[in-house]
């Protein structure tokens, strides 16, 4: 994402995206239909025009040519949308135009379709120190928040101090990569600075500014003087209104009964390509 874009954006494009036609596969392609299966991502397609009728898609599992995919010099996460892409057998966007989101939600049942639903990885108690094994059963083992006929993009939050009113909308594949591509400009990161993409991924939620479109560089110049009240509102309104998987664990370290509060990890045995 550079900041220096001047283009707006509408309610349900990132800026300089073009239209695309939902991919069709060629059923030559695509694996026995008995081990197909159907997912209804949690927007339900409210958020994607017509490009996704009632939200399913139908995915197969991975493959050993997938597999293959996950053993290059990349992650496993930076490569995961090609892989998805790959498993994807019904008419669907392009998976950087799905909200990421439902992009999320479509790897956690790749996974489970793939290699088991039960996902198990290493935890360290912070409090006693001593590692512990978790499994979490995907994707039901998450919780889940679907979209209703009431939820729309974008939608509108009024910021407590400055009072200005901020249309916003939810992110989509395209913006994960403009976030990178903004963050690998930047110079002279000091890690301690905290994250990079902080600042702009706030700017690329939103739509208007007191009902005008502006543009990307005044967005983000708008983001960086938001105090600490504002900017919590408006995280707090996009929380509060985006569907998808929430990945927040609540744990209990079963040798000091220590509760944490963590995030799923993803290791590399979310794709478990090598046998430990």
């Amino acid at each position: 994402m550079s900041p220096a874009s001047t283009e707006s954006e509408s309610a349900s494009k990132p800026e300089s995206t073009p239209k695309a036609e939902a991919k069709k596969k060629n059923p030559e392609e695509t694996t026995d239909c008995a081990f197909q299966s159907d997912v209804l991502v949690p927007s339900r397609g409210r958020f994607d025009g017509e490009k996704l009728p009632e939200g399913k898609v139908t995915l197969r599992p991975i493959s050993v040519p997938e597999e293959k995919m996950f053993l290059s010099s990349k992650t496993q996460m930076a490569v995961a949308d090609k892989v998805l892409d790959k498993c994807i057998v019904s008419a669907c966007p392009p998976v950087n135009e799905l909200l990421m989101t439902d992009k999320y939600f479509l790897l956690l049942n790749l996974r489970s379709i793939s290699y088991g639903p039960e996902y198990s990885f290493k935890m360290k108690c912070g409090s006693c120190k001593k590692d512990f094994n978790h499994t979490v059963v995907l994707p039901d083992g998450l919780s889940l928040k679907i979209a209703t006929e009431e939820d729309v993009e974008p939608f509108d939050v009024t910021l407590p101090i400055c009072g200005k009113v901020l249309s916003l909308r939810f992110l989509r594949g395209t913006d994960e990569e403009e976030i990178d591509n903004y963050v690998s400009q930047l110079e002279g990161v000091n890690p301690d600075d905290g994250d990079p993409g902080y600042e702009y991924r706030l700017t690329r939620h939103i739509v208007l500014i007191d009902g005008e479109e502006v543009d990307a560089l005044k967005k983000l110049n708008f983001v960086k003087t938001m105090i600490g009240r504002d900017s919590l509102a408006m995280r707090r309104s996009i929380a509060e209104h985006e569907t998808g998987i929430d990945f927040g664990l609540n744990l209990t370290c079963p040798s000091c009964m220590q509760n944490i509060t963590t995030s799923l990890p993803l290791t590399n045995e979310f794709f478990p390509t090598s046998v430990s």
